[in-house]
């Protein structure tokens, strides 16, 4: 069954992509200048080859970071999951949260953070999320940018879930 709520989040902030920008063409500039102009870049200037492979590294970090990362948050009616590509998965079933809710919160830092005072934090952008309490104790965070969508997503599977338990 495909998920009720889906929510993608990628790195996107303006300020974080310009200084990114900013280095990666001062770094083409300075390896155009050594290799076109035969001129060395820098006080202490890398091998040619050696630049190549730093830039080509530094672009490769640069994909990862901006075109692959993303954080995708799912829920449907075994519960709720949530992927932070390429690093983790975290799938959380209904039977085992005690409770959740929507917060705001101060700056709690991009990705994935452990041990704050709200839990395990997943977050890329914004300051609002779903506070998940689960009945071990274990706390976790999850970052999103539509809240009213998600908060109605988790209400209609923790009711339907209630009311089964009642019957």
């Amino acid at each position: 069954m495909p998920p009720t709520y889906i929510e993608i989040q990628k790195f996107r902030q303006w300020w974080l992509i310009l200084p990114f920008a900013a280095f990666t063409l001062w770094m083409f500039i300075g390896l155009f200048i050594q290799l076109m102009g035969g001129d060395k870049f820098g006080n202490n200037p890398m091998p040619n080859d050696g630049a190549v492979i730093f830039i080509l590294g530094w672009c490769s970090f640069l994909y990862f970071f901006f075109g692959y990362l993303e954080l995708r948050t799912e829920i449907d009616s075994r519960g709720i999951r949530v992927r932070l590509r390429g690093i983790m998965t975290e799938r959380l079933a209904w039977s085992r949260i005690e409770k959740t809710e929507l917060i705001t919160y101060g700056f709690v830092g991009y990705g994935m953070r452990l041990a704050t005072r709200y839990g395990t934090v997943y977050n890329i952008s914004g300051n609002q999320g779903l506070a998940i309490y689960l009945k071990d104790g274990s706390r976790f965070l999850v970052g999103t940018n539509q809240p009213e969508k998600l908060l109605m997503a988790v209400q209609k599977y923790r009711t339907s879930l209630s009311e089964r338990d009642v019957d």
